[in-house]
């Protein structure tokens, strides 16, 4: 992986942005764990609250939300920093659940990632 060498920033002269980090933090503990409303719709679940509904209140505070947690995950999430293999879609569910992976090995915490690879539950 080499995407601290290739971010563009001098080691010494990058200083990180705190909001981007605790939006990061929100999508890996909360957002990536929601459905989207599409989810919901399919499934006809009118109790179980959105991504949208999430990232709409969290942008009261840290505007762009969305538009930060995808950034990263374009640019973090791509196949010159990870070896995909050929006929892999990187789609934005592989995204979600490689950044999860990368965090919770880097930060020791334990992750389950449920369900059979590729399948939609509707």
């Amino acid at each position: 992986m080499r995407y601290d060498n290739e971010t563009g920033h001098e080691q010494n002269s990058y200083t990180p942005n705190p909001l981007r980090c605790i939006a990061l933090s929100l999508a890996v503990i909360y957002y990536f764990r929601l459905p989207t409303a599409e989810d919901n719709a399919q499934r006809d679940d009118k109790s179980t609250p959105s991504r949208e509904e999430l990232s709409s209140v969290i942008s009261e505070s840290i505007h762009n939300f969305d538009e930060i947690i995808q950034n990263e995950l374009e640019t973090f999430v791509n196949a010159d920093n990870f070896v995909i293999p050929h006929g892999v879609a990187i789609n934005q569910a592989i995204r979600e659940h490689i950044f999860s992976i990368v965090v919770s090995i880097v930060s020791r915490i334990p992750l389950c990632i449920i369900g059979v690879p590729g399948k939609v539950y509707h």
